[in-house]
């Protein structure tokens, strides 16, 4: 889930908005994707299986998060609350062990 914490480095204008927009949301999801990619290149991952992973992990997160959970999830990030975002992002971390073995 280090990943998902990761993504705030892509993000530091969203501090100071005081609810996530739909465009906000999907830079959040944006940088969940490039969170997960740098977090495979630390790990030594080709660059091919890491994106194949990654776009995988999005799908299944994009699919089993609701609108509202999205919303809530970029808001933790926008205000720094790290906890609440990893354990609202980790809710979900079983649903994308197959993409870890799938590629």
């Amino acid at each position: 889930m280090k990943s998902f914490l990761l993504t705030l480095a892509f993000l530091p204008l969203l501090v100071f908005s005081q609810e996530a927009t739909p465009d906000l949301i999907r830079q959040y999801k944006s940088a969940v994707g490039a969170g997960c990619r740098a977090q495979a290149v630390k790990q030594q991952t080709l660059p091919m299986r890491a994106d194949q992973i990654c776009s995988c992990i999005s799908k299944v997160l994009d699919s089993e998060l609701s609108g509202t959970e999205w919303k809530q999830v970029t808001e933790f990030a926008m205000h720094g609350r790290r906890e609440d975002e990893a354990r609202l992002m980790t809710k979900y971390a079983a649903k994308t062990f197959p993409c870890h073995s799938a590629y």
